[in-house]
């Protein structure tokens, strides 16, 4: 029973993570945007959609490959963060 709370942690987190790395996406994207002193304010629901293709782009890349590292390393009680490094670095190259 643990092992599957500790699995509902880490996959909101990832969550949480992705979210984040949707927003940093969408930011590096409309960075020219954001410089331009010109220009007004940026539409609010066009940085909603941009931020939800943005989240969607990055979690469905990497959400398979980081549940197959987390599913190995908590079947076999490995809680290193050496071996989270490892498999992060291994579903990065993936």
């Amino acid at each position: 029973m643990a092992l599957i709370g500790r699995l509902f942690a880490i996959f909101f987190g990832f969550l949480a993570a992705c979210f984040v790395a949707g927003m940093i996406v969408v930011i590096a994207l409309l960075y020219p945007e954001f410089s331009d002193l010109g220009t007004g304010p940026i539409d609010s629901s066009a940085m909603n959609i941009l931020l939800g293709f943005g989240f969607i782009f990055i979690s469905g890349f990497a959400l398979i490959p980081a549940l197959i590292v987390v599913l190995v390393t908590e079947a076999f009680c490995i809680r290193s963060i050496l071996a989270y490094a490892a498999g992060g670095a291994i579903c990065g190259a993936a």
